[in-house]
């Protein structure tokens, strides 16, 4: 508290508080995103050829980025209406699977055209998608009902809801205890 007690460390301190909220205004206003915070979510495309490629969801973000291997060069991206909440891709990186809150659905990407091929509704809160071992199942939690849900990939129809205990927000698919 001495520290405080130095009018000219006030000075520098309010300073340094109002130029903060400045820039926050002003990001704002611009619609600056924050994705100098980092990525949330990254996963690598196994491409056919020699050519890998990475998917990133960047936080406060409404987009997925499509990077050379070594995360510099931005290939291409896909703009959302919603901020992703997980990601994944089939074998060999042909569709991503992204799942975005507000509004809450399960989108489709192909990463060559950067485009969405499929979209659906989902629950509130949805995350975390995961395959089953043949890779024909997106398997996702629903944070805010509870629930975890099934979706057939081809057509993202909706096969099974069951309820769980506390908000799942992750998943793991364990295949050797069924």
């Amino acid at each position: 508290m001495a520290l405080l007690k130095n009018k000219y460390t006030k000075r520098v301190l309010n300073l340094a508080l109002i130029l903060f909220l400045f820039i926050g205004v002003i990001a704002s206003v611009l619609d600056v995103r924050a994705s100098w915070m980092g990525p949330e979510y990254m996963i690598k495309l196994d491409d056919k050829g020699d050519q890998t490629r990475l998917a990133i969801t960047f936080r406060n973000s409404r987009e997925v980025g499509f990077y050379s291997t070594d995360g510099f060069r931005l290939l291409g991206k896909v703009q959302l209406d919603g901020t992703p909440t997980g990601i994944t891709s089939t074998t060999g990186g042909q569709f991503v699977i992204v799942t975005q809150n507000a509004p809450d659905k399960i989108l489709v990407i192909d990463p060559t055209q950067f485009k969405i091929v499929r979209q659906t509704e989902a629950q509130s809160g949805v995350c975390a998608p995961v395959f089953d071992a043949e890779r024909d199942m997106i398997y996702v939690c629903n944070r805010w009902p509870h629930s975890v849900s099934a979706y057939k990939m081809d057509t993202l129809d909706s096969v099974w809801t069951t309820q769980v205990l506390r908000e799942p927000s992750s998943a793991v698919l364990d295949t050797k205890r069924g």
